[in-house]
């Protein structure tokens, strides 16, 4: 389907919603899908983003082609074996605390991702890769408000979060203490009371 088309139709899906005010709110590469519909200005409703555990596409020409040639590495193992992917996923450092969760919860993460189309997801992690956009801080709307969540032991992604502050002066930071990349799974309630008392004083 190709990044760009990927914006304009989930663009076009959003507008067809009949509410005066729409937040996006997006995980990792659904967050950086936030951040280019917010920069594509195609969604007058748009009121807000929430940012969880998100990048902010800031790659070095060099840095862009290691992570294309990661990525499609990445797919082919997903492809050829998705529990085999899916487990040495999750030894990936900014995972260093999902790796604590109860084995019931860890497990039922795995089954999770499973139940995944493994060929379309690989396809996504293709086309939706960082090394596909430039900054998205630069075509972000400086009225725009923004929460950026990201967990106390992802140190990659809290670096993310101070610096979209530097750069966008509208930009909540909050940090999920006893988390890595993982907030949902790893402090679901500490999540979703941040994403709550953001919404809240936004109204």
């Amino acid at each position: 389907m190709g990044l760009a088309k990927t914006v304009v139709d989930l663009c076009e899906q959003f507008n067809r919603i009949e509410s005066k005010e729409i937040y996006l709110m997006g995980y990792s590469m659904g967050g950086r899908l936030a951040l280019l519909m917010a920069g594509s200005r195609l969604l007058p409703k748009l009121s807000g983003i929430i940012l969880i555990s998100s990048g902010l596409g800031r790659l070095s020409d060099s840095e862009r082609a290691l992570r294309r040639k990661r990525d499609l590495l990445h797919a082919k193992a997903l492809i050829e074996d998705p529990l085999s992917f899916w487990q040495s996923w999750y030894e990936e450092p900014i995972f260093c605390s999902t790796k604590s969760l109860a084995a019931n919860d860890f497990d039922s993460l795995i089954s999770q991702k499973l139940r995944h189309n493994s060929m379309e997801l690989a396809k996504a992690l293709q086309e939706f890769s960082p090394a596909n956009h430039g900054d998205l801080t630069r075509s972000l709307p400086s009225e725009m408000p923004v929460l950026f969540l990201a967990g106390s032991d992802d140190i990659k992604y809290v670096s993310e979060g101070k610096k979209l502050v530097e750069r966008h002066g509208l930009t909540s930071f909050v940090e999920i203490e006893n988390a890595s990349h993982s907030l949902l799974w790893e402090q679901p309630t500490a999540t979703s009371e941040a994403i709550s008392n953001w919404l809240q004083r936004a109204n």
